[in-house]
């Protein structure tokens, strides 16, 4: 399979059998649907330390920082001085692999947690970054995600997820059992337009929501306290 300069990359569909497909279409207006795990080698592959739309990273406990490259589909290491150490994952849907790793978080246990993308999942590896579990599927039920884009923990290792194509935020247990969900698509208290990143912090929960931050109080339900912002542009 040859292409002229492949040069773009998207999600096509997914199989009866459940193989992901990618259209890649090269320099010469030439598109072929490929199954994900031909891609690596048709495509120029990333060098050591490069990095292609970094969208989230963290900082663990000795200083080592972990990107997510999202467009690379990996996690790259580098040291408190900011040397390359390694990268993790390679684009797929296997265990221990990503499709377009969006944003990183330590849980209070120091487990890794990798929302994806391409694969509407949360990826989860330990504190040395072997894979452990991953939680969810594609879709709108409990526990499913469309685009999760972001994850917070509360002190007792709750998290959350913005769900961002189904305008909610998600809560699980620090096993990873679905909890509670707040929000649908609106622009009222407690509704989202694309929620793209949450933040706890003391028994608060906050929301970019689109143009605005939304502020929730955290008890035995998730309830809308209070808003930031209104749109517009100021140069």
């Amino acid at each position: 399979m040859a292409f002229a300069t492949p040069h773009w990359v998207f999600t096509s569909s997914t199989t009866k059998t459940g193989r992901v497909l990618y259209r890649v279409t090269d320099s010469l207006s030439q598109t072929t649907s490929i199954p994900v795990d031909v891609l690596p080698q048709i495509l120029p592959q990333p060098s050591l330390g490069s990095l292609s739309n970094p969208s989230g990273m963290v900082i663990d406990n000795s200083g080592t920082l972990y990107v997510t490259d999202a467009f690379n589909h990996r996690i790259v290491k580098y040291s408190p001085s900011g040397a390359y150490l390694g990268t993790i994952g390679s684009l797929g849907s296997g265990n221990g692999q990503f499709d377009t790793p969006w944003s990183i978080a330590i849980s209070p246990l120091g487990d890794f947690y990798v929302s994806e993308l391409g694969n509407n999942r949360i990826s989860i590896f330990d504190s040395n970054f072997s894979f452990k579990s991953v939680i969810g599927t594609p879709g709108s039920s409990n526990g499913q995600f469309n685009l999760p884009e972001s994850i917070a923990f509360d002190d007792e290792g709750n998290f959350f997820v913005a769900d961002t194509g189904n305008h909610r935020v998600q809560k699980f247990s620090p096993t990873g059992t679905f909890i509670t969900a707040v929000g649908s698509h609106g622009i009222d208290a407690g509704q989202f337009v694309n929620p793209s990143w949450v933040y706890f912090n003391k028994s608060f929960l906050y929301v970019c929501d689109n143009t605005r931050v939304q502020k929730f109080s955290i008890g035995t339900n998730i309830v809308a306290s209070s808003y930031i912002g209104t749109p517009g542009m100021d140069y």
